[in-house]
């Protein structure tokens, strides 16, 4: 299966927005969030942002790493709290600020940056290091896989993830045996970035036998390479005590595509935990294995929403007048995203009570179910 990559080019936001987070900036810090790259030999310049970054606000330093979104670093994943304080723009501005440098005197600096004590320091010296494209770049980042401090080797593992380079295979492979499990989970997610079947085997004995954080980075990079060998360990994880783990075990399944692990599945849309049924849903959605539609016709009165909104849309995979019955039972659920996945899938089916399902849904409230149902209609 060939993945789409997408690029993003975040806006420039006025310094206003940035105050308005309550942040302390310093004026590097405040250049490099506005979006002007680093140029050629301007290490002076590299030197204001770190210590710009030691001198600014927690919220940025959560920006910044947010950015990167990676979610298996011990030190860069912010809080839902932090989240829901951070201007979105904001956190796009500070995105693109990172993706440009064009200098190699600022190399040995960020070097440096990566072994730092803050955490604000190292994100945006990793991030940087991965988009520079010259390879005095990507070699520094090797290098520090070997330092003595776990915290440096964890921001170079992350920041070869970044850069997806196959050249670096190996060196991950060999950090996959780091004594650090923070670094061996950034590993974990750096070599699924690869995309290399090369790293499976050992991703596998990572998922069976390592600490939890690096079983579930290890079973999140399964799901990226996309390789069927990892079927079966995924199978298993699934019957794991670790939520995380069953929750990126179904996850990655889906990913895979794997009709082998459509039973295995369907059991989990009855887990104890939402999340691992709001995955097993999704997985089921995307493998679209006729044998699953029956079981999801059933969860469709899952009472987490989540979970039900992931049923909705997996169903669409199998839309058919025999499962308009259970889908007009939710037409009118409190929550407006289940409605509106509901119509979603009714409007691709022609029978009478898909029709009346629709009419039913022009009195909604929300403006977008009633578009749903108005466009469903429109096709009869």
């Amino acid at each position: 299966m060939t993945k789409q990559r997408i690029t993003r080019r975040g806006p420039r936001v006025p310094i206003l927005i940035l105050v308005t987070l309550g942040t302390a900036l310093t004026a590097a810090t405040t250049h490099v969030l506005l979006g002007a790259p680093l140029q050629e030999a301007d290490a002076a310049q590299a030197v204001r942002l770190l210590d710009g970054a030691r001198a600014s606000d927690p919220a940025i330093c959560q920006i910044a790493a947010f950015s990167l979104q990676n979610f298996y670093s011990s030190w860069s994943t912010p809080t839902v709290e932090e989240l829901r304080t951070s201007n979105p723009r904001a956190t796009e501005s500070a995105r693109w600020a990172t993706d440009h440098v064009e200098g190699t005197d600022a190399v040995p600096v960020l070097a440096q940056g990566l072994s730092d004590s803050n955490p604000c320091v190292r994100t945006l010296a990793f991030r940087v290091l991965a988009r520079t494209n010259h390879e005095s770049a990507e070699r520094a980042l090797r290098e520090a896989l070997s330092h003595d401090a776990p915290q440096a080797r964890e921001a170079a593992a992350l920041g070869l993830g970044v850069r997806r380079s196959k050249e670096t295979v190996v060196d991950l492979l060999e950090t996959m045996n780091d004594q650090s499990a923070p670094v061996r989970a950034a590993a974990a997610w750096a070599l699924g970035r690869s995309e290399d079947a090369a790293a499976v085997p050992l991703l596998i004995n990572a998922v069976e036998r390592d600490e939890p954080g690096v079983r579930v980075a290890a079973a999140r990079a399964l799901g990226d390479i996309e390789d069927p060998q990892a079927v079966e360990v995924l199978i298993s994880a699934l019957s794991d005590d670790n939520v995380e783990l069953r929750t990126t075990s179904a996850r990655s399944l889906g990913d895979i595509e794997s009709r082998e692990a459509v039973p295995a599945l369907i059991r989990v849309l009855r887990d104890s935990n939402s999340s691992v049924r709001r995955e097993a849903a999704r997985a089921l959605g995307r493998i679209e294995d006729r044998t699953a539609a029956d079981p999801l016709v059933g969860a469709i009165n899952d009472p987490d929403a989540d979970v039900r909104v992931a049923v909705a849309s997996a169903l669409e995979q199998f839309a058919s007048q025999e499962i308009v019955p259970a889908l007009i039972g939710r037409i009118d659920d409190d929550d407006v995203r289940v409605r509106r996945a509901v119509v979603q899938v009714i409007a691709r089916i022609t029978s009478p009570a898909a029709t009346d399902g629709l009419l039913r849904a022009m009195r909604d409230p929300d403006v977008e179910v009633r578009r749903r149902a108005a466009r469903g209609l429109g096709r009869r």
